[in-house]
C-alpha cells in the first residue's frame, strides 16, 4: 500500500479508537491489529502516538476549513458574517461520522469544561 493511504487508513482507524477509548486508553497496538500490521510501520509514519494524534487533528482542521470555504462560498451574504459562519459550522458537523461527533465521549478525549488553569 502506498505510504500516503496507509497514513490515511491508520488516521481513520485511530480515529475511531481514539473516540471510543479516548486518548489514554488507546494503545498503538490496538491500532496496529485494527490495520492489521505492525507497530514499527505506525511508528515510521507518525513518530509517536502523539504523532498519529497531531496528523488526525490536522486532517479535521482542514476538513472544517474546507467546509466552511466552500459553505461561505454559496451563502447569503444577507445574513451576516454570524449566519455565514454558522451554516458552515453546521455543514461541517452534517459531515461528521456518529464517532466523530460531539456527543461521542467527547471527555474522554478533551476534558469540558477544560481544568482551570493553574
Amino acid at each position: 500500500m502506498p505510504r500516503a493511504e496507509r497514513e490515511q487508513q491508520l488516521i481513520a482507524i485511530a480515529e475511531d479508537i481514539f473516540a471510543r477509548n479516548g486518548y489514554a486508553g488507546t494503545t498503538m497496538e490496538a491500532i496496529a491489529e485494527a490495520a492489521g500490521i505492525t507497530k514499527p510501520v505506525i511508528y515510521d509514519l507518525f513518530g509517536s502516538k502523539d504523532g498519529l494524534l497531531a496528523a488526525l487533528v490536522d486532517k479535521a482542521r482542514n476538513e472544517l476549513v474546507d467546509t466552511l470555504r466552500q459553505a461561505w462560498r454559496t451563502a447569503d451574504p444577507a445574513q451576516g458574517v454570524r449566519g455565514i459562519y454558522r451554516d458552515g459550522l453546521i455543514a461541517f458537523s452534517g459531515s461528521w461520522t456518529p464517532t466523530r461527533r460531539l456527543g461521542a465521549r467527547p471527555s474522554r478525549i478533551m476534558p469540558w469544561p477544560p481544568p482551570p488553569a493553574r
